[in-house]
């Protein structure tokens, strides 16, 4: 319990009523006492706080101390003022030199926690805190700064169980509900965070943001439209709160609700203009819609003001190859490269838009750093063996094809490159020759037969289609087969003008 000081709310109101100038005189008054010497200057640093001259005021706190030593309203004073300034060694100082004279009172050892935690070491608050439910179990507020201090260790459950005893002691606070509820969503456990969230909103003032944590709480439960009304509640209370502008965008965007949530960035931008993850979150809605300029316009405003943010190069990345921006994309894959070497999807993007420019030694570099990190990526050595082939280099283009059938033996895209390129090296031949080797004849029967795969779950139920609505019509088996045959046809010519382009 805080300790009782010499002086009645009586005598606090008598002297507080006083102008400056009547304290003045009192305390020039040589039959003044020392306990009312005391009185007087600490209202002169009550006056002082009016003032918000802090330092003055406690330089009239240390003075009444010395003029009444025991005088413990004004220790008490004294180090909330030093917290005031954030000086907050001089404050643990004073915490400490009151301790020695009430080594047991609860409001001094919670404040000493405050402070201490105000100085980043919850551990020592923790402890600071544990001397004040010592003497007074039951006080709540030092259960839920303790709770607090758990939860900035990450050491959850001990939170949960602070919040729990806050709550039992004084049920009426909607702050300790809503840590409660904050915690319980760091636990996933998200139906109790939300009826936590809920009884802080009973209170007859609920704590601020509450709707913002309950909406979080309820996105994170997959119930997005209920977290969208606690979005719309609290902009009824912060109308003005970017963030919340920007969460209600992202939430609207998750729905694919991109027009909406583009709105709701604009408003965020319109608050404040200078946040780089609203333009980027903007940019992504925006390519959602296809609006590639418009996104790309967006993406860089995020650069402009983040210039080594990564996410907003890489959404770059993406967004250049709609506008047909090669150069472009390999100079958005380097600047992201510089920040995150290891992201292999950017070296792949980089090596294809190389191949799109023609520069394909660059790519097939591009690709060697990406395969160095993955090697067990088939695409990859699926798309160096297309580059290899682009240059000419059949034995190579065949080796990386191989080695992509090896990870991914039915991949029938890849055996049609692989035929495509041995009946362009002339190697084909070998089969007819009977000149190639058991293992090359083994891989030749693997490629044919992930082509007939390819034709029968992939164009024979077309075809089949085809035939049988052209038997329907002309009652002619003929016809029909022949209309089949022309269609299938077209289907080999359409896989080798493909293998042409690539």
């Amino acid at each position: 319990m805080s300790q009782p000081d010499d002086f009645s709310a009586t005598d606090y109101q008598f002297y507080a009523l006083l102008t400056p100038e009547q304290r003045q005189q009192q305390l020039q008054d040589s039959q003044t006492d020392a306990a009312t010497r005391a009185l007087l200057v600490f209202l002169q640093g009550e006056d002082l706080v009016q003032q918000q001259d802090w330092l003055g005021a406690i330089a009239c706190w240390e003075q009444a101390v010395e003029l009444k030593p025991d005088y413990y309203r004004a220790w008490l004073q004294q180090v909330q003022g030093w917290q005031q300034l954030e000086h907050y060694e001089p404050a643990i100082n004073c915490c400490d030199r009151a301790l020695e004279r009430w080594p047991q009172d609860a409001t001094l050892w919670q404040q000493r926690g405050l402070v201490l935690a105000q100085l980043g070491d919850d551990e020592a608050a923790i402890a600071s805190y544990d001397r004040a439910l010592e003497s007074t179990p039951g006080l709540h507020t030092a259960w839920q700064q303790r709770a607090q201090a758990m939860e900035r260790l990450e050491r959850w459950p001990e939170a949960l169980d602070n919040y729990d005893r806050a709550v039992q002691i004084w049920p009426q606070d909607g702050t300790v509900w809503q840590g409660r509820g904050r915690v319980l969503v760091r636990l996933q456990r998200y139906r109790e965070a939300i009826a936590s969230y809920d009884r802080a909103l009973e209170m007859a003032d609920p704590p601020e943001h509450i709707w913002e944590d309950r909406a979080i709480a309820l996105e994170a439960l997959g119930q997005l439209e209920a977290a969208l009304a606690s979005y719309d509640q609290a902009l009824e209370q912060f109308p003005s709160q970017t963030s919340l502008w920007q969460q209600r965008g992202q939430l609207l965007a998750n729905l694919r609700r991109f027009p909406e949530a583009i709105r709701c960035y604009d408003r965020a931008l319109e608050l404040q203009s200078d946040v780089a993850e609203t333009w980027h979150l903007r940019a992504v809605a925006l390519m959602q819609l296809h609006r590639w300029q418009a996104a790309l316009t967006s993406c860089d405003q995020a650069l402009a003001r983040q210039p080594d943010r990564l996410g907003s190069w890489q959404l770059r990345s993406q967004i250049l190859p709609h506008l047909d921006q090669w150069q472009e994309v390999v100079t958005a894959c380097d600047r992201a490269l510089a920040l995150a070497p290891e992201e292999i999807h950017l070296w792949q993007r980089r090596a294809v838009a190389l191949q799109k420019q023609g520069q394909y030694e660059a790519a097939i570099d591009s690709y060697d750093q990406a395969l160095a990190q993955q090697p067990d990526n088939a695409q990859l050595w699926y798309q160096r063996g297309l580059a290899l082939r682009k240059l000419g280099r059949y034995e190579g283009a065949i080796a990386n094809f191989d080695r992509a059938l090896d990870l991914h033996p039915q991949d029938d895209k890849v055996s049609c490159s692989r035929l495509f390129t041995l009946i362009r090296s002339g190697r084909i031949g070998h089969f007819w020759l009977k000149q190639a080797a058991p293992e090359e004849r083994r891989r030749l029967q693997r490629d044919l037969h992930n082509l007939f795969d390819r034709v029968v779950k992939k164009q024979l139920p077309a075809l089949i289609v085809l035939a049988l609505s052209a038997l329907v019509t002309t009652h002619s088996q003929a016809i029909a087969l022949s209309i089949g045959g022309i269609f299938l046809l077209i289907a080999v010519m359409s896989d080798l003008l493909n293998e042409l382009q690539k």
